[in-house]
């Protein structure tokens, strides 16, 4: 919005931080916090607008800004899960799934009577196991980190909608 007295640009997020007679001054044409100096601009703070038509043109401007700011929901505190969050938590389970079936396939099973299994026996079945597991939850803490990330995302996506940051 504009200065009627100076010119100067304001932002509408600046007039919601304005005391009513702040804004019906400015709305009015008697000027903003540049052209009326710090003493004035403090005094129509404490001033009530006198006039009807400043205050139903303060209202009518105040429901346009209800109407165009989201609504805050349920769905906007919800805790969403990425797609690709979901692809390594799906990817994290084959490969536990999968090392634990390797490790069930490779071992070695009951001896021969009078014979003994030596430990290098067990080896690929353990190996098989050990990496399943761990590969598994590498896969689910990428996701976690994932699922942190975008949870970080959407907090500052709210943030510059509530508090109407200017965006780059």
């Amino acid at each position: 919005m504009k200065c009627k007295r100076c010119g100067i640009e304001w932002e509408e997020w600046a007039l919601d931080k304005w005391a009513r007679g702040q804004v019906a001054a400015f709305l009015s044409g008697e000027g903003c916090p540049e052209c009326l100096g710090p003493e004035e601009w403090e005094e129509k703070a404490h001033v009530d607008s006198a006039s009807p038509e400043i205050d139903k043109e303060c209202l009518e401007s105040l429901k346009e800004k209800e109407e165009k700011e989201p609504s805050i929901s349920p769905e906007d505190h919800e805790e969403r899960i990425p797609g690709l969050a979901i692809a390594g938590y799906v990817l994290g389970i084959l490969e536990i799934v999968g090392g634990v079936t390797m490790c069930f396939k490779l071992w070695p099973g009951v001896p021969e009577p009078g014979y003994r299994w030596l430990f290098t026996a067990y080896i690929p079945a353990l190996t098989w196991l050990a990496a399943g597991i761990i590969s598994g939850f590498f896969f689910f803490a990428i996701s976690a980190v994932l699922t942190h990330l975008d949870s970080i995302r959407r907090s500052l996506q709210t943030l510059k909608r509530y508090a109407k940051l200017p965006r780059d």
